[in-house]
């Protein structure tokens, strides 16, 4: 009993860690997938040299994929993946419809990358196909690319964004973790973003910071002035630290402001009548002589 207890508590701490299909299936022992994760490499510089097949069978280099203010989002997967890789695609491209202040395409590119050296280009352009058809949005054809390539490339590609995998010896299936990359507009690691969901905030957020402000609203170069990424949650929050400088420098703005306001509508010859005594109905004129007023 106490062993079974034991295996249950096994696959409840390995399973999040991205299985193929998203759970264990029984036939594979746990040891499969052990090994299986990401080594953050922050701010690496990818290979952009390597070459992929695109949807179409024709043979590209990731360079063509960064372009100026055009940051990338990255995930490894495959296209026979019985769900986890669907799902992770499909919440990515939910997120993106909500996001209004930057659009794919114009503002940045999703680029999927199979891990399974046996797949077409046709499977690759089927699932940009699915992939063009959820985003729904004009122009924005030149936002989503699936590729495929050789062991070699691919491999090199993993290393490079620390993405650790292998294949499992079932129905040709692979063992990964569940995440997508935000790079740079120049090839650079800025954020892995974990999980089967991609929160709007935090892909909106890391688009935004991973094209240094040239891209989005206002409002999103405003809060990441005010928020902060956390490696621990993978996700930006609030940091005191920036939230308080910000609330002091708006003070001091709006006393300046104030203080500023005051000397020009108080300047000396209104402060000078304005501060002349007057005592019911008399007053003193500019000549220092005390006057009456009539009351009427």
């Amino acid at each position: 009993m106490k062993w079974i207890a034991l295996q249950f508590l096994t696959v409840l701490v390995l399973a999040p860690m991205a299985l193929a299909d998203g759970f264990l299936p029984s036939p594979v022992p746990v040891s499969e997938y052990q090994n299986v994760g990401v080594d953050e490499h922050p701010n690496a510089q990818l290979p952009l040299d390597l070459q992929f097949m695109d949807e179409t069978g024709r043979l590209v280099k990731l360079a063509d994929y960064f372009k100026p203010n055009r940051p990338v989002v990255l995930q490894l997967g495959y296209y026979g993946c019985p769900k986890l890789c669907d799902v992770i695609s499909r919440a990515v491209v939910d997120s993106a419809k909500v996001i209004e202040s930057v659009s794919a395409g114009k503002d940045y590119t999703f680029v999927f990358v199979s891990i399974n050296p046996a797949e077409t280009a046709a499977l690759a352009g089927m699932k940009r196909q699915s992939m063009l058809a959820e985003y729904n949005r004009p122009n924005s054809d030149d936002g989503f690319h699936c590729l495929v390539g050789t062991e070699a490339n691919i491999d090199k590609l993993a290393d490079a964004v620390g993405y650790r995998y292998h294949r499992v010896d079932i129905d040709g299936q692979f063992a990964h973790p569940a995440v997508v990359m935000v790079l740079t507009p120049d090839g650079r690691m800025s954020r892995y973003i974990y999980g089967i969901g991609a929160p709007t905030q935090t892909l909106e957020l890391s688009l935004v910071d991973a094209s240094a402000g040239k891209i989005g609203s206002s409002w999103d170069k405003f809060a990441l002035l005010i928020c902060c990424y956390d490696v621990a949650t993978g996700k930006y929050s609030l940091a005191a630290e920036r939230l308080m400088s910000f609330a002091a420098i708006c003070t001091m703005l709006f006393m300046g402001a104030s203080f500023f306001w005051l000397f020009r509508h108080a300047g000396p010859g209104r402060g000078s009548r304005l501060g002349k005594p007057r005592v019911g109905g008399q007053g003193i004129d500019d000549s220092g002589n005390e006057t009456t007023q009539e009351m009427k």
